[in-house]
């Protein structure tokens, strides 16, 4: 399905390329966003919010795994016990404990989740968008007239130049653009 996409699309530029009366061919560069994050060679505000992210997320996360141990806990437990003290009541009490454990961690996930999105729009997104808007002078400057982000079509594409790619160039191009510029904590 994506490769019927992406061959869709590459027809649509070289037809539209070709009714327009182009002299010359349409250039096309590809770049991988899921490297923007790398702790390395990534975007420097980028990775700095990612990580800001994480740390925002741990103590949810912590609890969350703290549920989960205590489920598992409970699983062994059960699974354990002697037949005299698995009475018919013990095992209501902790099959009831364990219930309210999981109704709690469904609630918790829930809210980690909406917690999630929230730093992603405050602090992913914002700066994403000037990466955005960078990335598309980047290509102007360069005379590139198509972007596609490899990470989203994995496998599908297969670039015949290892210059198409202008990931690291661009990353090394923000990066050093960006220098001075404070990031946003």
């Amino acid at each position: 399905m994506k490769l019927t996409r992406l061959l869709f699309i590459v027809s649509l530029l070289t037809l539209s390329s070709i009714f327009a009366g182009a002299q010359s061919p349409t250039k096309v560069a590809l770049f991988e966003s899921d490297v923007f994050f790398d702790q390395k060679n990534g975007i420097a505000s980028l990775v700095a919010v990612q990580k800001k992210l994480t740390v925002e997320m741990t103590p949810r996360l912590e609890e969350l795994q703290r549920l989960n141990d205590r489920v598992e806990k409970l699983r062994t437990e059960i699974r354990n016990a002697a037949p005299a003290v698995a009475t018919p009541a013990w095992l209501r009490d902790k099959n009831d404990e364990g219930s309210r454990i999981l109704r709690e961690i469904d609630f918790k996930q829930k809210e980690a989740d909406i917690y999630r999105e929230k730093l992603q729009r405050d602090l992913i997104d914002p700066e994403m968008v000037v990466v955005g808007r960078e990335m598309i002078e980047f290509a102007k400057k360069r005379s590139i007239d198509v972007l596609i982000d490899q990470s989203r079509f994995s496998g599908t594409i297969f670039p015949v130049s290892p210059t198409s790619n202008i990931t690291l160039e661009f990353i090394r191009d923000f990066n050093a653009k960006r220098a001075g510029v404070p990031i946003k904590q």
